[in-house]
């Protein structure tokens, strides 16, 4: 996990943030070494540390495991939205129901295992949205 102090604004370059939630380090790390040629990547394993991230950086979209350690997906999704309504949300994991959630739900959902390539170009056309708009 990055090591950056606390408070410290991340979003250092022109590329789009991407937070990065999931506990599983393996996972966690695949998504930076995929994503980190489009954007600046950070990696946290819980919802508390991407809501801290959310609150302190300018955040262009979270990916984050349904699953999470400290706080279920639907706790998450609702405390984010309060810090950045609009912000882009994709899911990953265990299809749940995300629907069911209402106005909490997110943008999109990859049940794991998915197809790297289709996630990284809905990835590219969401940061290429979200910056054009």
């Amino acid at each position: 996990m990055d090591s950056e102090s606390e408070g410290e604004c991340r979003n250092t370059d022109d590329r789009p943030f991407v937070l990065v939630l999931d506990p599983d380090p393996r996972v966690g790390e695949a998504l930076v070494l995929a994503l980190r040629r489009q954007a600046q990547v950070e990696w946290v394993g819980t919802g508390m540390a991407g809501l801290r991230i959310a609150a302190e950086s300018p955040v262009n979209l979270v990916i984050a495991e349904t699953h999470l350690p400290d706080m279920s997906a639907r706790d998450f999704l609702h405390l984010l939205r309060v810090l950045q309504p609009r912000l882009p949300v994709a899911l990953l994991g265990a299809a749940t129901r995300p629907e069911e959630w209402g106005r909490d739900v997110a943008d999109a959902h990859f049940p794991k295992p998915f197809d790297l390539k289709q996630f990284l170009v809905w990835i590219a056309d969401c940061l290429a949205h979200r910056s054009a708009g």
